[in-house]
């Protein structure tokens, strides 16, 4: 969102640039220096003046380290020499660069990759023979697959004899498959079935999922989408065409399958009952057996098909239940405060349960319960003492889990707020999100806005991104290291919950509680935060972590925030802007004062400024040189809203750029970030997507003209002349990996240097790097895209 100031600064000092190291070069003969012999020793330590030094090369795009999807790549990057000496050829994997300006930059544009490991060499001459070598690593490997959005249930499938988890996507009305084998595909995800693909019985509101191995077919649990029209959905694992099995169940909430005696179990909240369905006599239709108000979670007992667990979440019980089947009858085993889920343990003979539980506000817990004598043991999550057991990210929102059979420590756990299926080692407590990631550190699970660090040294990370857990009540701010070697990608916390270190939070002062946005003030040394629900400006410390409030109601003087939700750093005039809603207001840097700006539509006596109101700003970017504030907005209830405004930053005016009405290209959709281009006049919007539907409108990064308002699509999909999707004239834009079908691209910060758009997914828990001459996307950090 904020363009790197003082970019070739900090590049030097922070190697975002892959500066590659040059060979000397030999005087004649075309040598590359590597093999000559050495020069007679000299007591005269003055250089010959004829003396020719190596050239070399910096590869900007793409950065070594870097994965990609796809089959070629774009390199491009920039030479010099030394000696001022003309650069006469820059070639890399054998193929000569295309140059217009003498090799000061240069491009390959489709360099081939193979599958895996790729390592590309480089050679830059110069005219007098001169010669220096350069490299860059990158990985190409499968795509992932559509991301999950709400994963809700959970069944182990390995009847194809590849194990996979399934997992039902209640927010997608999709049936997943995931891989579980090792390596680079680990948590690769297929959809095996979803609404609308023609494959049968549509899902409306799918929430659980069994595997009946011996029919080889998944039994999916269907609320519907109004009280009586709930039912049973058998997905052939061979042909995968849904049938409907059973139906009329009023809200059914939680599924189980006997095998033993070949009959469902079902927890229908809307009669409060808990019912059973015998599956070799369908036409039977339901059984009643015991009272639950709510049964969402339930398990039998694979030693004892006529024992089950039953989790109750009814308001004043909130209680595992056993349950005789045979003599329909049931016992309190214990009381929980937000009780979820249920697994009998298979360590524990019977005698033993696991059981997910939110019995505080920062996160879920998994307990062992003796089921004899109703006692619990906290296995991972946070104790009363506010201790954490187990590293990794926080379990926030605990919709199912499972039992790997092959370790009885190990437990699937999916979680619907953080769109992703964890492993839990019960045996610490350890939580670790399934899936091949690049870069080692704390995962990204939300990652929202991000900045750049223009004043960061070499030991400093040089991205930062905040990380923003839905249901989690804080926000984290990570670094993130993009130098190449084998730390490239890797994360650590800056601010915030560390997961890799649970229990010494980084950082003392105010939560986050609603980060909206975040900027580098490098004057200062120091990160700030748009806090939309605190409505608050928040200085982050990124060597210590500690926050502390610059601006709000108890800190500067001046006009109250209301609903703040973008920030830009004036470093001329020692302040950051704010835009909230209605208007902008200047925050000084050192006090916290605040002035308006600009505010209102021009027709009120308080107005400040003439033009269109700043209703809904979502992002902004300052254009120093013509003192003007790029504004971002969109509202999702108001389609004609979503366009670009600037607002002159002497008199409050504000001008339309480019909305339906203004400029021609593909109308903005959701629009979530803006940068400026200054280089190109044109501002860099991301047209985001909500990732609630597989086919969805993609993303696209759409450049702006700032003088006519057109827009063009630089990377993403482009919807063609007549502005809709998927009608015959759509076309994708850049190479690489391609932005997930349900992807929901969040934030964007631009190196006006390197000509790369750094963009945040939150459905993927991507940090991924797009060059804007090209459109080609690649992996720079996080899971894959």
């Amino acid at each position: 969102m904020r363009m790197l100031e003082s970019a070739s600064r900090w590049l030097a000092m922070a190697g975002l640039v892959v500066l590659l190291g040059a060979c000397g070069g030999g005087g004649g003969g075309g040598s590359d220096g590597a093999n000559s012999p050495a020069p007679p020793e000299s007591d005269d330590p003055t250089p010959p003046e004829d003396e020719n030094h190596a050239p070399t090369a910096s590869v900007q795009f793409p950065l070594s380290g870097s994965l990609t999807t796809g089959t070629d790549i774009p390199v491009r990057g920039t030479a010099t020499d030394p000696d001022g000496d003309a650069i006469t050829a820059v070639t890399v994997h054998g193929v000569l660069a295309e140059t217009d300006d003498g090799f000061a930059t240069w491009q390959v544009p489709n360099v081939p990759l193979q599958a895996g490991t790729n390592t590309l060499e480089g050679v830059v001459q110069d005219a007098r023979g001169g010669v220096g070598r350069f490299s860059l690593t990158l990985e190409q490997v499968e795509n992932p697959g559509p991301a999950l959005h709400s994963p809700k249930g959970l069944a182990l499938d390995t009847v194809s004899g590849e194990a996979r988890l399934l997992v039902i996507d209640q927010v997608l009305d999709a049936l997943f498959a995931l891989d579980l084998s090792d390596g680079p595909t680990l948590g690769h995800r297929t959809i095996l079935g979803q609404t609308g693909d023609g494959h049968g019985t549509n899902f409306l509101v799918p929430s659980q999922v069994v595997v009946d191995t011996a029919e080889n077919r998944a039994l999916v649990l269907d609320r519907g989408s109004i009280p009586g029209t709930g039912k049973v959905i058998a997905v052939d694992l061979a042909t995968l065409a849904r049938t409907e099995l059973v139906s009329g169940f009023s809200f059914a909430s939680s599924l189980a399958l006997d095998t033993t005696n070949n009959r469902l179990l079902i927890g229908d909240s809307g009669t409060d009952r808990l019912l059973t369905v015998d599956l070799d006599n369908l036409a039977a239709g339901t059984t009643n057996n015991v009272s639950i108000a709510s049964p969402v979670s339930i398990d039998v007992d694979p030693a004892s098909p006529e024992r089950a667990l039953v989790v109750d979440t009814v308001v004043g019980i909130e209680a595992l239940f056993e349950v005789d089947l045979a003599g329909k009858s049931k016992r309190r085993v214990a009381t929980f405060n937000n009780p979820k889920a249920v697994r009998f343990d298979p360590a524990g003979g019977s005698e033993l349960a696991v059981l997910a539980s939110r019995e505080n506000v920062f996160s879920d817990n998994l307990f062992s319960v003796n089921l004899g004598n109703g006692s619990t043991t906290l296995l991972s999550g946070l104790d009363e003492e506010d201790t954490v057991i187990g590293t990794g990210s926080r379990l926030t929102q605990i919709s199912d889990m499972l039992f790997d059979p092959r370790d009885a420590n190990r437990l699937w756990v999916a979680d619907s707020s953080s769109r992703a299926v964890f492993v839990v080692n019960l045996g610490n407590g350890d939580r670790l999100a399934l899936g091949s990631r690049l870069g080692s550190g704390p995962d990204f699970l939300a990652p929202a806005a991000v900045a750049l660090l223009p004043n960061a040294d070499a030991r400093q990370p040089m991205v930062v991104v905040l990380d923003d857990i839905l249901n989690d009540g804080s926000s984290e701010i990570y670094g993130v290291n993009l130098a190449p070697g084998d730390t490239f990608g890797d994360r650590v916390t800056l601010s915030g919950f560390d997961a890799d270190n649970p229990n010494q939070v980084r950082g003392q002062g105010p939560r986050l509680l609603d980060a909206r946005n975040l900027v580098a003030d490098t004057a200062n040394n120091r990160l700030l935060v748009a806090d939309a629900s605190a409505n608050t400006v928040v200085a982050v410390d990124p060597e210590s972590g500690d926050r502390s409030t610059l601006s709000g109601d108890d800190v500067g003087e001046g006009p109250t925030f209301d609903n703040i939700r973008a920030l830009a750093v004036d470093v001329a005039n020692n302040r950051v802007l704010v835009a909230q809603r209605g208007s902008l207001v200047a925050v000084d840097l050192d006090s916290g004062d605040r002035t308006l700006i600009s505010t209102g539509n021009g027709s009120g006596e308080t107005d400040i400024g003439t033009g269109p109101a700043i209703r809904s700003p979502i992002s902004v970017a300052l254009d120093a040189r013509n003192n003007r504030l790029l504004v971002l907005l969109f509202d999702i209830n108001d389609e004609e809203l979503g366009g670009l405004i600037s607002v002159d930053l002497s008199s409050g005016d504000r001008t339309v750029i480019s909305d339906p009405a203004t400029g021609s290209g593909n109308i903005l959709r959701i629009p979530v970030s803006v940068a400026l281009d200054a280089a190109n006049n044109r501002a860099l919007v991301l047209d985001s997507a909500f990732g609630f539907s597989i086919d969805q409108v993609p993303p696209s990064i759409v450049a702006v003209d700032l003088s006519s308002g057109d827009r063009s699509v630089v990377s993403g999909h482009d919807r063609g002349p007549d502005g809709e999707f998927d009608s015959g004239d759509d076309q994708l834009i850049g190479g690489g990996s391609p932005f997930n079908p349900t992807s929901t691209p969040a934030d964007a910060a631009f190196d006006a240097e390197a000509r790369i758009l750094y963009v945040t997914d939150q459905s993927t828990g991507s940090l991924i790097a797009v060059d804007v001459d090209s459109g080609n996307r690649a992996l720079v950090s996080g899971f894959g895209f």
